[in-house]
Formats: C-alpha cells, structure tokens, sequence
C-alpha cells in the first residue's frame, strides 16, 4: 500500500489544536464558575464570623444562563469550615433570617428539612460541611442590594444561639457611579 504524504502530520496538527481547545476552554469554564457560591468558615459557640458577601454580577455566563436566581452559599468541602469547639455535643438547629425565599439545606448526615436541625449532635472538636442553597426571585436580583440576611445556629435542645453567620448579596450591576444604589423601580444603569 501506498502512503499519502502528510495525512500523520495533518492528524497531529488537528489533534493538538482540538486538544489545544479543550485544554483552553476548560480553564475559561473554570474561571466562569470561579464565583458560583460565597465560602464562609465559622466556629461556634461563638460570633466569629465575617459577613459573607457574593456579587451576582461576577458570576459566570454558565451560571447565569443555567441557573441564574440559584446561589450557594458554602463552609466548603473536605473537611468542614463549620466548627463546634463546645464544652457538650450540640444539637445544631439553622434558622433563616430576611432570606427572599425558601432555603435548601445540603447536608450529608441526618437533617430534617422541616425542623431545620441536624439530627446526630456535633460533638467538642468536629467539623462539618454544608450548603445552603437559595433561589432568589428576578424581582430581588435587580437591584444594588439583592438582600442581607441572617443564618442563625442554635441548639435545638437548649434553644440558645450558638452563632451567626451574616449574608449579603448584592448585584454590581445596579451601582451608580457615585456608589449609591438605584432603586429597585429605577430601570437606569451604570456604564461600567
């Protein structure tokens, strides 16, 4: 048989631009969902956490058109960021505070969705991982502050608060230039 000239360097040229491309399009979908969900690390008992802040304005294009009201709010994976240093087993309980709709918990142990409590107590030193997942109406995304609310942890069998992490989300894309922001009502938008 004979060999045509240049089919093997035709192929390999059409293999590293194609693998060229996934390559390259892999990290700009990464950087797209770079900011997907606000991180926080708490320990409890306790009021040691900063206020977490997400942009919904500096989410990516995936996220934007899959789902666009949908934002995570996160203590992380692995090991958790959410961090009992108590003296006894706590019953952790999550109440929600001046969110614009109804909360997803994602947790991997026992939880009851209706009562908003983690069923096995933390004990003194544990961690844990969990997800709080919010659906956020079109009507709050479009304007400067989306919302700020509460999460609260409390015991559920003392009933006393054993921490707090404060939430505020906002959209960048309804700032004035002179950092005030515009009414929900004001449909006019800074060039930025």
């Amino acid at each position: 048989m004979k060999k045509r000239l240049g089919t093997s360097k035709w192929t390999m040229v059409v293999l590293f631009i194609l693998m060229f491309g996934i390559a390259l399009s892999g990290g700009m979908y990464r950087n797209a969902t770079a900011e997907e969900s606000a991180k926080f690390k708490v320990t409890v008992p306790g009021n040691s956490t900063k206020e977490v802040v997400l942009d919904i304005n500096e989410q990516g294009l995936p996220k934007k058109l899959i789902q666009p009201g949908m934002i995570t709010i996160s203590s992380g994976h692995g090991k958790g960021n959410l961090v009992y240093e108590g003296k006894k087993p706590a019953f952790i309980q999550f109440k929600f505070s001046n969110f614009p709709g109804k909360v997803e918990v994602r947790y991997r142990g026992p939880y009851d969705e209706k009562t908003g409590r983690i069923l096995k107590p933390i004990k003194p030193g544990d961690s844990i991982s969990i997800d709080f997942g919010v659906e956020l109406p079109a009507d709050v995304r479009k304007q400067a502050v989306v919302f700020i609310g509460e999460i609260q942890l409390m015991d559920w069998k003392t009933n006393k608060l054993i921490g707090t992490i404060p939430v505020k989300i906002i959209n960048s894309k309804y700032e004035t230039n002179t950092g005030a922001t515009n009414n929900q009502n004001d449909n006019k938008e800074s060039c930025h």
